[in-house]
């Protein structure tokens, strides 16, 4: 069974285009989410093996988000990747904080972004 990545954006294309590099792989099975509600309703069905994960999002942020991913015992371990399209050294320490393990501007090139990738997994 292939790995499974969740992708969290709520601009569709910013989740089109890390999908489409992803699945140019034919390594991962991918999911999607526009939002952290619909993101926290995948966790327990898709059960991701690492979430790729929007800072800046209505309702809840990545940062928000992230917290209560770390917070749950079956989730904690999954690997979180920030992107973001705001430089800030603030958003990349808060990052850490929350429990994520990389912080990735967008737009991300895509080796990169495989790269990344298969080191957390």
């Amino acid at each position: 069974m292939l790995p499974r990545i969740l992708i969290v954006d709520d601009e569709i294309i910013n989740l089109q285009v890390a999908a489409s590099y992803l699945q140019s792989t034919r390594l991962y099975t991918i999911s999607v989410a526009k939002s952290g509600k619909e993101a926290l309703e995948l966790m327990g069905i898709v059960s991701p093996q690492l979430i790729l994960l929007d800072v800046i999002m209505p309702e809840m942020n990545g940062f928000q988000i992230c917290r209560v991913i770390k917070d749950n015992a079956e989730w904690k371990d999954i690997p979180v990747i920030f992107l973001s399209g705001v430089v800030s050294d603030e958003d990349r320490k808060r990052c850490f904080e929350v429990g994520g393990v990389d912080y990735l501007m967008k737009p991300v090139e895509q080796k990169l972004l495989l790269g990344k990738v298969a080191t957390y997994l």
